[in-house]
């Protein structure tokens, strides 16, 4: 499966189809292979239904040090020609330097469910098998 992607700043970006409470919304999101896990912010989470106030904090851990999140279970995330159903996503106040780009990464816990993975530069496109 071939998935067209935008590079803006040296960030790859994908739009993947996230399903949750109100319904599917296609966002913008950072292919970020160094993420052990995937993110979503948390406008994006509130728009499609999810009350922040009512989850419980974790602590997170990236590479900018420790930071607060919340975690939720999708109903589904699709991309690449993968819909994954109940995907666990963290939830987080995105840095300036991302929100500005994207509404959350796609980390390693997502790219793992496809045998293969590869990007092509030239032509602006993931191929998954």
């Amino acid at each position: 499966m071939k998935e067209p992607f935008n590079l803006v700043k040296k960030k790859i970006i994908v739009i993947p189809k996230i399903r949750g409470r109100k319904g599917s919304k296609d966002f913008s999101f950072i292919l970020d292979t160094g993420a052990s896990v995937s993110i979503i912010s948390d406008t994006a989470a509130s728009f499609l239904g999810y009350n922040l106030a009512a989850l419980p904090n974790e602590t997170l851990t990236t590479i900018g040090g420790r930071t607060n999140a919340k975690s939720i279970k999708l109903p589904a995330i699709e991309l690449c020609g993968k819909t994954i159903p109940d995907f666990e996503i963290k939830i987080m106040s995105m840095p300036l330097q991302v929100s500005l780009l994207a509404d959350g990464l796609i980390g390693m816990d997502f790219l793992l469910n496809f045998n293969e993975l590869r990007i092509n530069f030239d032509e602006n496109f993931i191929e998954t098998y």
